[in-house]
């Protein structure tokens, strides 16, 4: 067998680049001995193999090939190579490992080296191929060059189904808004089980239309997904529907912030309802500009006075439903109809839902807020109630007497801060504006702990 160390090329045995055809015995063995021991694998030893990655080191650093080899039998050897890493069984490969930068590196290697090079054993290596090939695919010309786009098309669709989420996420984010690369592979990343894969395609994807949206949003995906499915420039009718249908309230927030999402009628009365008791949403809905009157009218009923006031002055509502949404912010204010007979604070069933929810430790400042906003004083009152531990009848007497002193005491006992106190007390209706105490100039409680306690106790017996 001959000794491959003939053929390292050091400086004193390289041929004279001013000797273009002078020493073709020499570039014949070369090509005989080295590029068709990498063809068949065919080396007896370790050393052996270690000879050749010797000699194709400089090969690469002297760049003799372009000098005295065709470029075609620079490609293959390059193509050796990259077919060798791809074999289980190969006698002392790892000492190759050096020239794997330089397979990697963004130096325009042939489609049939990268197409081995796709199934790779190193993640590494397919991590930075699907980079090349990202960037390929964008300038892929199907008409011109029929032949590399269905290569590189070909390599696209073998990373699209590598084990690693990694390479499979830089093809995604790299073909996202490319509608020149095959329908297949779009819809396969779009169904990727890992939503980091998933969400480029399903956001910017031209490929994917909203017949093919819903029925994805119907079968079911995570919260990460839909929400890029929420932010579709442009997203139709039967998308946003489907995604109303999941409950999905941080889909359907991103959704409403989407203003070029179409939402029908019927939509935005199941997000009104489904708003309720989700207070993510009150904002998102308020500023919509195509929010219709019926849902406007509805989450009247419990969005915020702030919200509530900015609803009531927009100039695309009729003057019917501005008179109706004025009716209800006075009536939070205390206005007329609003005295302490028409003030239910003994509905059994939010009575029911107060203790349900204390019983499982559930009952936080959220939702008493929550039930504030949308009217439902008996959960409010019960709720603190429960949460400070005096008797719900002495509760509701101070709040229908407007004993701001007692309210606030309880408030402070559940503890909310002197800001909530002052929200509660101008929320509740029975609660006179004259009698409302705010926080002192400190931003603390109107009254000492010592009189508060006081309070307190005399609401325990």
């Amino acid at each position: 067998m001959q000794d491959l160390g003939l053929f390292r090329f050091h400086s004193g045995a390289m041929p004279s680049s001013k000797n273009n055809g002078g020493d073709t015995t020499l570039r014949h063995k070369v090509k005989d001995t080295l590029f068709g021991r990498f063809e068949h694998r065919s080396f007896a030893t370790r050393t052996e193999a270690r000879q050749v990655k010797d000699c194709f080191e400089t090969f690469h650093k002297q760049r003799w090939v372009h000098n005295y080899v065709r470029d075609k039998e620079y490609w293959s050897c390059r193509l050796s190579y990259a077919s060798l890493r791809g074999r289980d069984n190969c006698l002392g490969f790892d000492c190759f490992d050096g020239l794997y930068s330089w397979f990697c590196a963004p130096t325009p290697t042939p489609l049939q080296a990268d197409m081995v090079l796709s199934k790779d054993n190193d993640d590494s290596v397919r991590e930075i191929l699907a980079g090349k090939i990202g960037e390929k695919a964008a300038y892929a010309e199907p008409e011109k060059d029929p032949k590399s786009t269905g290569m590189v098309h070909q390599i696209l669709d073998t990373l699209a189904r590598d084990q690693l989420p990694a390479v499979r996420g830089i093809i995604s984010d790299a073909i996202r808004s490319l509608d020149n690369v095959p329908k297949p592979i779009v819809s396969l990343l779009a169904s990727d089980v890992d939503e980091l894969v998933s969400s480029p395609i399903l956001q910017f994807s031209p490929l994917l239309s909203d017949a093919e949206l819903a029925n994805m949003v119907g079968e079911g995906m995570g919260t990460t997904a839909m929400k890029a499915v929420a932010r579709r420039e442009n997203l139709g009718s039967d998308v946003t529907s489907a995604v109303t249908a999941t409950g999905d309230t941080a889909a359907i927030e991103a959704m409403l912030v989407n203003a070029t999402a179409s939402i029908e009628n019927e939509t935005f009365d199941q997000i009104a309802t489904l708003a309720e008791n989700a207070e993510n949403l009150h904002a998102p809905m308020v500023g919509r500009a195509d929010l219709q009157p019926e849902a406007a009218k509805k989450i009247a009923t419990f969005i915020s006075d702030a919200l509530l006031d900015q609803l009531s002055s927009r100039n695309d509502l009729d003057d019917s439903v501005k008179e109706e949404l004025r009716s209800k912010i006075a009536s939070r204010l205390g206005g007329a109809g609003a005295g302490p007979d028409a003030i239910d604070l003994n509905n059994a069933q939010s009575i029911s839902e107060a203790y349900a929810e204390a019983k499982k430790g559930r009952i936080g400042a959220h939702k008493v807020m929550r039930s504030l906003n949308r009217g439902d004083y008996s959960y409010v009152v019960a709720a603190m109630a429960l949460m400070s531990g005096v008797t719900h009848e002495q509760l509701v007497k101070a709040v229908l007497e407007s004993d701001t002193r007692k309210l606030i005491s309880v408030a402070w006992k559940c503890g909310f801060d002197p800001f909530m106190a002052e929200t509660i007390q101008k929320k509740l209706p029975p609660i006179k504006d004259s009698d409302v105490l705010a926080p002192d100039s400190g931003g603390r409680f109107p009254f000492d702990p010592t009189d508060m306690d006081s309070a307190l106790n005399s609401m325990q017996t």
